[in-house]
């Protein structure tokens, strides 16, 4: 590929993560408009509820439908990525850790089980595919990110707090591991 054409790839693919983002946050907006009309008609008044609530009840219970184009957008420019990415998602296996300082790391688990630690604005993972393919530019990123991309944008994944020394813990493990897998 030319260094062209894949800055139009990589333009591309931020956008319909954009845009999937921004349909995500439409259709969280219409859900709490009807869970608001709903609640007026049925008692009279608005029971207020917090925004994770109401989150939690819009993805376990009306999980809204990526739209065609998009969805044929993000397949486009992803392929078998896109579709080994979607059950990590769909089965939870995407975790946002924050701790006091305000500081994040994205774990994701594989299929394997093998927990992937990824920053949230890095494209790296330390998975065979990203070495084999995402390395010789035969893919954009790898299952792990795209499904972090995508679970961010729709927000439907785990949060958890952690500490500041669990965050550095973290941290080190992933660069142990990372230096031990490349000297065997």
């Amino acid at each position: 590929m030319s260094e062209q054409f894949e800055i139009i790839v990589e333009n591309t693919a931020e956008a319909l993560l954009f845009e999937l983002a921004n349909y995500s946050q439409e259709k969280l907006r219409q859900h709490r408009k009807r869970k608001r009309l709903d609640g007026d008609n049925q008692q009279g008044e608005i029971h207020e509820q917090s925004e994770e609530d109401d989150l939690e009840d819009l993805l376990s219970k009306q999980m809204p439908t990526v739209p065609g184009p998009l969805l044929t957008g993000l397949y486009f420019i992803f392929g078998q990525t896109l579709v080994s990415a979607l059950p990590l998602v769909d089965r939870e296996m995407v975790s946002v850790l924050t701790c006091p300082k305000g500081r994040s790391l994205i774990q994701v688990i594989g299929d394997t089980g093998r927990m992937y630690t990824l920053l949230p604005k890095g494209n790296f993972c330390d998975c065979e595919a990203y070495k084999f393919r995402v390395v010789k530019a035969e893919a954009l990123m790898c299952k792990h990110v795209l499904a972090a991309r995508i679970a961010i944008a729709l927000d439907a994944y785990l949060k958890k707090d952690i500490t500041d020394k669990e965050y550095q813990t973290i941290l080190c493990h992933q660069e142990l591991d990372m230096i031990a897998a490349n000297t065997c």
